[in-house]
C-alpha cells in the first residue's frame, strides 16, 4: 500500500525479490497476516460488513496471466487430510474448453485424464472429456512418424502403473490446453494428453479425474510443461513453483511469486534457499543431516537418507525406518517433557490439538542440505489435520521401510515456495504465506478461437461418436466384371477379415492380462490388502516399471479392482503343475533359457535366493501408524524368476 490508495486491499502482482509483500507478516514463519499501515485508511470502511476482518488480514496474491513477466498462475485445490493430495484444473480443447481437474504430481510423467466412452473409470469432479465436442482435437496415430510405444485401434496408447498399486490406460491425443481455470486467461498450447479408457484402484476411486505429471522425461523436462516451456511468446523461463497452503495453493510457470514469502528482519520477502538438483525421472536433491531444533538441538541422523527426491504427488514424507522411528520418537519424547506440547495425545502418531497456534509447541525440525543451507520444518507442515477437519493432528511423515530412499512428499512442502529451476538445475526453498483456496469457479462458458492443428485432418463425426477410426481402403474392381457387384464383395471381405483380425487380438489380449493377474498372484502371495490401522493411503503417485506395455498392471493384489478373485494356485514350489505365465514375459526372459532372472531362483517356499537384488528391490513395506495405513508397493514385475516350466506357458 505505502502512500498509493489499498483500491479495496487488491494489489498487482509483483515477481522481483526486491519489492515487498503490502502484508506485513511474523518474520521467518508463514502465519496470519498483520494490517497494513494504510489500513486505517480502508479498515474502517471494510469492519461494517461481516467479512471485513478476513479482508484485511488474508494475504492477497494475484493469480491470473501475467503477460508482461511471461508467468501463467492458477490455482491449486484440495489438501493432505481429506484429499489426500493437490489438484489443479485445465481447460482443453476448443470452442468452448472443458474443464479436467488433475492432481500435480511432481514424481510422474503422463498427463491424463477419463474421456467419454471409458470402459472403466469411476466418478469424479468434473465430466469425462467428449473428444467429439472438441475441434482441434486429433489422436495420434501410430502412423504419424512419432515415437509410439504401442497401437490400439491404430492409435498411440499408454499403460501406465504407479507405485502404490495403481493403473492407468488409453490413447494419446493432441489438443489446446491451458492451466487453470477461465478467469485466469493463461493461453493455450498444444500439447500431448492421455484419453483414458480404463483406471484401476485410486484412480478409480479418487475424486480428481485424472494426473498432470510435471515430472521430467527422457528429454531432461517435464512433458506437457515443456510444452509451456517452449511457448515463449507466453512463458519466459524453464521453470515452475508450487506454494501449497493448508488448503489449496498456487501453481506458477515460467517464474515464482516472491509476495507470498516470508519477511526478513528489514521487512523484505526472503530471498529462496538454493540448492543443487538433478531433473532426470524425477527432482532429486541431497541431504545432509536432520535435527530437533530447539534446546541444544537433537541430531537424529547425519547420514542414511539414500536417494531422496520431491514428489508433491505423494501425500506424506517417507523417511527411512530407522529415522522414521528416530523422529517419532525424538518429537514424542520432547512433548512429553514439555506439558504434551499443549496437546492431548490421540494414538502413537496423533495428538488433539483445541487451537492452530498450539502447533508451535510441537518441536521444530532442522534440515541441513548437503550443498549447504538449512531450513526449518515446522510442526504446521510436518503435521496435518485428520480428514481435513477437526482438532485431531496426526505426524505427516511415514515409515519407508528397509528402501534406503527418501520422498519429500506435500507434507514437507506446506507452508513454503518449492521453486523447481529445471533451466539452471536447482530447487527453491522459502518459507511463505501460500494462498488457500477451497471453492473452485464454475467451468468455462465462452468460446475460444485457436489455429487449426497441422497435418492430420479433424476427427470426423462419425468417429467422435463410435470412438473407432476405420481406416480407408481403395478396392479395384474385379476383373471381368463391369458392374459394382465385385466391389461389394471385396469390400464386404475385407471388413469381415478386419473383424477377424481384431476379435484375434483382443482374445489375445484378454488371455494375457488374465495370465499376468494370475502369475502376479503366484509371483507375490504375501502381499496383503490394507495397513494396520485405516484405509488404504493415497500416496506415492510415482511410476512403477511394468513387464509390458499391453498389461494391465493393477497391483499384486490377488483381489482385483471388480472385487472377483484370481483361482487358488498350487505350491509356489510345485515346478510339476503348470501355470499359466504371460507370453510376452517368458519371451523377455529368453524362453526357458535361464536368462533375465540374474542367476536366482527359488525355492519350494516361493522366496527367491539372495542374489536376487532386483526382487528384493520390489518387495513391499507396510507402513507404520494408524493414520496411514496400506502397502507401499515399489518397482513391480521386476526381477521376478518364475518358477514354471517355460514351455507349458500360454
Amino acid at each position: 500500500c505505502r502512500a498509493e490508495p489499498c483500491h479495496a486491499m487488491l494489489w498487482p502482482l509483483r515477481w522481483h525479490e526486491s519489492l515487498s509483500w503490502p502484508l506485513p507478516k511474523r518474520q521467518g514463519r508463514p502465519s496470519q497476516a498483520v494490517a497494513p499501515s494504510c489500513s486505517r485508511l480502508v479498515v474502517p470502511r471494510l469492519l461494517a460488513t461481516g467479512a471485513a476482518l478476513l479482508v484485511a488480514t488474508a494475504p492477497r496474491v494475484a493469480d491470473s496471466f501475467d503477460a508482461a513477466r511471461r508467468v501463467e498462475s492458477a490455482r491449486l485445490y484440495g489438501d493432505v487430510g481429506d484429499f489426500a493430495y493437490y489438484f489443479v484444473d485445465l481447460l482443453i480443447g476448443s470452442p468452448i474448453p472443458q474443464r479436467t481437474s488433475v492432481i500435480a504430481d511432481t514424481g510422474s510423467t503422463v498427463c491424463a485424464f477419463p474421456c467419454s466412452g471409458c470402459e472403466h473409470c469411476g466418478h469424479h469432479l468434473d465430466s469425462s472429456f467428449d473428444v467429439s465436442k472438441s475441434v482441434s482435437a486429433r489422436w495420434i496415430s501410430c502412423l504419424s512418424g512419432r515415437a509410439c510405444g504401442t497401437c490400439t485401434h491404430g492409435r498411440c496408447s499408454y499403460v501406465q502403473s504407479y507405485t502404490e498399486g495403481s493403473s492407468i490406460s488409453g490413447s494419446w491425443l493432441m489438443d489446446y490446453v491451458s492451466i487453470g481455470d477461465e478467469f485466469q486467461q493463461n493461453p493455450p498450447v498444444v500439447a500431448r494428453l492421455g484419453c483414458h479408457s480404463r483406471e484401476t484402484k485410486l484412480f478409480y476411486t479418487q475424486r480428481a479425474n485424472g494426473i498432470l505429471g510435471m515430472a521430467p522425461g527422457e528429454s531432461g523436462r517435464p512433458s506437457i510443461l515443456e510444452d509451456l516451456f517452449s511457448d515463449r511468446a507466453h512463458v519466459d523461463a524453464a521453470l515452475f513453483a508450487m506454494c501449497l497452503a493448508e488448503q489449496g495453493g498456487l501453481l506458477t510457470v515460467g517464474g515464482y511469486n516472491a509476495t507470498t514469502h516470508a519477511l526478513d528482519s528489514s521487512g523484505n520477502p526472503l530471498s529462496p534457499l538454493w540448492v543443487p538438483m538433478q531433473a532426470r525421472h524425477s527432482y532429486s536433491i541431497k541431504l545432509a543431516s536432520l535435527t530437533l531444533a530447539g534446546e541444544g538441538g537433537i541430531p537424529l541422523l547425519n547420514d542414511g537418507f539414500g536417494h531422496t527426491i520431491v514428489d508433491s504427488g505423494t501425500t506424506y514424507t517417507y523417511l527411512p525406518q530407522v529415522l522414521y522411528r528416530r523422529l517419532r520418537d525424538a518429537v514424542n519424547a520432547y512433548c512429553e517433557s514439555h506439558g504434551s506440547c499443549g496437546a492431548k495425545r490421540a494414538g502413537t502418531t496423533c495428538w488433539n490439538v483445541e487451537r492452530y497456534q498450539d502447533l508451535q509447541n510441537f518441536p521444530s525440525l532442522q534440515v541441513q542440505f548437503a550443498a549447504g543451507g538449512e531450513m526449518l520444518w515446522r510442526a504446521e507442515s510436518y503435521m496435518y489435520r485428520k480428514y481435513g477437519k477437526g482438532d485431531m493432528w496426526c505426524y505427516g511423515f511415514q515409515d519407508n521401510g528397509a528402501v534406503r530412499e527418501t520422498v519429500l512428499g506435500a507434507t514437507w512442502m506446506i507452508h513454503r515456495n518449492v521453486i523447481f529451476d529445471i533451466a539452471h538445475g536447482r530447487l527453491g526453498i522459502a518459507e511463505a504465506t501460500c494462498p488457500s483456496f477451497r471453492q473452485r469457479p464454475p467451468p468455462p462458458s465462452s468460446r475460444i478461437t485457436v489455429p487449426s492443428l497441422p497435418g492430420q485432418p479433424a476427427i470426423a463425426q462419425d468417429e467422435r461418436s463410435s470412438g473407432v477410426r476405420l481406416p480407408s481402403f481403395n478396392i479395384p474392381a474385379l476383373p471381368g466384371s463391369s458392374s459394382t457387384a465385385g466391389v461389394v464383395v471385396a469390400v464386404v471381405l475385407t471388413l469381415l477379415a478386419i473383424a477377424g483380425v481384431v476379435g484375434v487380438a483382443r482374445n489375445l489380449k484378454v488371455a494375457d492380462e488374465r495370465a499376468r493377474r494370475i502369475y502376479s498372484a503366484r509371483a507375490s502371495p504375501s502381499a496383503g490388502a490394507g495397513g494396520a490401522g485405516g484405509g488404504a493411503s493415497r500416496r506415492a503417485r510415482r511410476p512403477g516399471k511394468v513387464s509390458s506395455p499391453s498389461a494391465s498392471v493393477a497391483g499384486r493384489l490377488a483381489l482385483s479392482e471388480d472385487g472377483d478373485r484370481t483361482p487358488a494356485l498350487a505350491g509356489s514350489g510345485d515346478r510339476s503343475s503348470p501355470v499359466a505365465m504371460p507370453l510376452t514375459m517368458w519371451l523377455r526372459s529368453g524362453g526357458g533359457s535361464g536368462s533375465g532372472c540374474g542367476g536366482a531362483s527359488q525355492g519350494s517356499g516361493g522366496g527367491s535366493s539372495a542374489g536376487n537384488s532386483e526382487l528384493e528391490a520390489s518387495r513391499m513395506s507396510r507402513m507404520g501408524g494408524g493414520d496411514g495405513g496400506g502397502l507401499r508397493q515399489h518397482n513391480q514385475w521386476v526381477g521376478v524368476c518364475p518358477s514354471v516350466n517355460p514351455y507349458l506357458a500360454t
